[in-house]
């Protein structure tokens, strides 16, 4: 019984040093969540300026000439995704391969940034551009 007792004890004292492990995780990632929150909205004024500038200038009535400006047919389009290496972001990456299977054709050129999805898709008919970088 006093071995079962010991288990028990150093099972919850185990647990208790997770507990402060993932909360204090928990607290670094929330700060660094309002960083780039503060940073996203410093930026935000910037983008839309920027945008209403782009729409007033091809709104207005002036013809531009560049090859930017001119509608193509082409049937292969050039997709970039950027994944992770490694971390907790599993969703992340398994939403990003669902939705690259539902709508990216095998013939468009594909650019991966990140190690998880290109070795997922590596043996897959898919046109990849990069080597993946390890």
């Amino acid at each position: 019984m006093a071995g079962n007792r010991a288990s028990i004890k150093a099972r919850i004292k185990s647990i208790n040093a997770t507990k402060k492990i993932t909360g204090a995780m928990n607290l670094i990632s929330n700060v660094k969540l309002q960083k780039e929150r503060a940073k996203l909205e410093r930026r935000m004024t910037y983008t839309k300026e920027l945008r209403s500038l782009v729409e007033k200038i091809f709104n207005s009535e002036h013809n531009f000439e560049h090859a930017y400006f001119n509608e193509n047919n082409v049937d292969k389009k050039y997709v970039l995704f950027i994944c992770s290496d490694l971390g907790m972001c599993g969703a992340y990456n398994s939403n990003l391969f669902k939705y690259l299977i539902e709508n990216v054709k095998t013939t468009d050129y594909l650019h991966v940034i990140g190690t998880n999805l290109y070795k997922k898709i590596e043996n897959l008919d898919f046109e990849i551009q990069n080597e993946m970088i390890t």
